[in-house]
């Protein structure tokens, strides 16, 4: 496709060590160059996530601290803890500097946001909007600081519930209504926006959607983790016990064995294949090569739906909301349960609607970022 010569960036947390959100970034912005648009990441280290994800090259902390200080940072860290720091996080960087495609320029502080010349930014995905997630109302990721020149585009923001919180209310609309276009991860915010302040506010599929199969093999392909057996894969971000006694069950009757990404190694997981040194790609192939999947995340069932997997999902009592929302949309509302007990008869995933329902979803959200970039 033609590149266009309009200039795009995307804001998002695409520095955390999280599967979903440095996932998303990677997928909004290959999307919009694949839709003929030059586009990279905006390299923004918001510092509440970068205090506890970013591990600075010497030209970054030279920037950041001055040359000499940011050289004797960098000596002390290779020195004395750069051993230390974990398998994980090391292969997040990597995917973060080499997968995704960074703004050449980094920038460490809102106030120096106004030199980024974009023609659009794209803000989104991810609870962008969420001041409890952003330790305090983060306006810049609605836009202020930027030039007045640049238009301000949202794709599937969220702020992690379904309205404002009324302490805020009045703080966001002045922000939203310089927006040309709104996109919004969940549908309920979306009703709120459109409701309290008269903005057309449209829900849009997560990012990761955005992207066939195919292109998430990609950066699969260079995952270094295999198992040699056919396996059920665990992702839970809660140690429920509910999510293992189902797997277990799952597990036995299709001779499975069971493998669990894992952040740190548990006792009463020594009956699994534990995996603590997991990276994006390598989220993405353990995914694709499994026999089945239990999880309790959203991005966890995303991917499964995307290689079509089948799976089942137990959601958390207060955060599941949008884990629900997609599973109607597809009309698999029966792949979602509150406890093992809910299945009876373990089945397979039918896809042969919901790959249908998803292909018109992803060409809407297709058309609404090439008409807000086209506004």
């Amino acid at each position: 496709m033609e590149k266009s010569t309009k200039k795009v960036a995307t804001m998002t947390f695409h520095i955390a060590h999280n599967y979903g959100a440095m996932l998303q970034a990677y997928a909004l912005e290959k999307k919009i160059n694949q839709l003929g648009y030059d586009c990279e990441v905006l390299d923004y280290r918001f510092p509440y996530i970068d205090n506890w994800s970013g591990i600075r090259t010497l030209k970054e902390l030279q920037q950041e601290f001055g040359i000499l200080i940011g050289t004797l940072k960098f000596v002390k860290r290779r020195l004395t803890c750069y051993r230390k720091i974990s398998p994980a996080r090391k292969k997040f960087n990597d995917f973060m500097r080499n997968e995704l495609d960074l703004s050449k320029e980094v920038y460490f502080n809102k106030q120096e946001l106004h030199k980024a010349e974009y023609d659009y930014i794209v803000f989104g995905s991810d609870q962008i909007w969420n001041p409890d997630l952003t330790d305090g109302f983060a306006t810049e990721y609605m836009g202020e600081y930027f030039s007045r020149k640049t238009k301000l585009v949202s794709y599937a923001a969220s702020c992690g519930l379904d309205c404002f919180k009324p302490q805020w209310k009045e703080v966001y609309y002045p922000l939203l209504k310089k927006f040309t276009a709104l996109g919004i991860r969940e549908e309920p915010l979306a009703e709120y926006i459109a409701k309290n302040y008269g903005l057309n506010a449209k829900t849009v599929l997560d990012p990761v959607f955005l992207l066939e199969p195919k292109a998430w093999r990609e950066p699969g392909k260079s995952s270094d983790l295999s198992v040699n057996r056919p396996y059920l894969l665990i992702y839970a971000f809660q140690t429920d016990d509910e999510i293992y006694r189902l797997a277990r069950r799952i597990a036995k009757e299709r001779s499975l064995k069971l493998v669990t990404i894992s952040y740190q190694r548990e006792e009463k997981l020594d009956d699994m294949i534990q995996l603590t040194s997991c990276g994006p790609r390598d989220f993405i192939a353990l995914i694709e090569n499994a026999d089945f999947i239990c999880t309790t995340s959203f991005h966890g069932m995303a991917f499964s739906i995307i290689f079509e997997k089948s799976f089942y999902c137990i959601g958390h009592p207060k955060y599941s909301s949008r884990n629900y929302s997609l599973l109607n949309m597809l009309e698999m509302t029966d792949r979602m349960v509150s406890r093992a007990s809910d299945v009876n008869v373990i089945e397979d995933c039918d896809y042969s609607g919901a790959g249908k329902i998803l292909e018109q979803k992803r060409q809407e959200a297709i058309d609404f970022i090439v008409n807000a970039l086209e506004a």
